[in-house]
Parts: structure tokens; C-alpha cells; sequence
């Protein structure tokens, strides 16, 4: 059986779709964060926590599609009719269509995440940090 990335949307495509309108947003959201480092450090790392909330909520959507697709060739495996070579190759392809899923979500998340998380950690360039400064100042 071949398949495919289509093939794999076409046979779930409401998981797909979610990620994507969940992943991609934050993906301009992080950038924006990145971009807001060099004026305002707090409006950027709220910034950032909302773009990796965003991302991670996409794979986790991701990974609830993923669990559901392999459900679903579970199910079709039940089926008393299938030969044990038919079932061997619904459960090869099936598996792997489902296994799409989390490759889709990592790819619309770890963009947003490494963005966000750069937002959050980073400090402008040439300032010390807000919590060495106050350490500096208590002596």
C-alpha cells in the first residue's frame, strides 16, 4: 500500500487541519516576540509564553490525532473477513498514515516554540539581566 502525506490528510483530515490553524498563528506571534526583545522585555516574553502555548497546544492536538488514527486502524483490524497478510498491511500503512500526524505537528510547533522560548530567556543585547541588576544593587 502507498502511502502518502495526502493520503493521510484525506483519511483524517480534521486532525491535520486543527494543528494548522492552532500552530500557524504562532509562528508569526513568536516572531513578534523576538522582534518586541529589543523594546519592551516583558510584552515579549508574554508574547513568547503565548506563542509556545499555541504550538504546544498544536502538537498536543497532534499527538490526540495521531492516538485516534491508530485507534481507528485498531478498529478495522477487528474485522473478521481480513487475511493475516491484509491485516499486516492495513496495520504497516495505517500505522504510518497515523505516525504523519505527529510529523505535521512538530513542524508547524518547533518553529513557534524555538522562537517563543528565545523570547522568554533572551535579554536585549548590552543590559544586564533584571535579576543580576538587582542583585548588584542589594550590596
Amino acid at each position: 500500500m502507498d502511502v502518502s502525506l495526502l493520503g493521510a490528510i484525506k483519511h483524517n483530515p480534521l486532525f491535520f487541519l486543527l494543528v494548522l490553524m492552532l500552530g500557524v498563528p504562532a509562528l508569526p506571534i513568536a516572531l513578534v516576540s523576538v522582534i518586541m526583545m529589543l523594546r519592551r522585555v516583558a510584552i515579549a516574553r508574554l508574547l513568547g509564553f503565548v506563542a509556545v502555548g499555541a504550538a504546544f497546544l498544536a502538537f498536543l492536538v497532534a499527538v490526540a490525532g495521531w492516538l485516534y488514527g491508530r485507534h481507528q486502524v485498531d478498529v478495522v483490524l477487528t474485522l473478521p473477513a481480513l487475511t493475516e497478510a491484509e491485516r499486516a498491511a492495513l496495520l504497516a500503512a495505517g500505522y504510518a498514515e497515523a505516525r504523519y500526524l505527529i510529523w505535521w505537528g512538530l513542524a508547524v510547533a518547533v518553529p513557534s516554540m524555538v522562537f517563543g522560548a528565545v523570547a522568554i530567556f533572551g535579554t536585549r543585547a548590552g543590559e544586564p539581566d533584571e535579576a543580576t541588576s538587582q542583585d548588584e544593587g542589594d550590596d
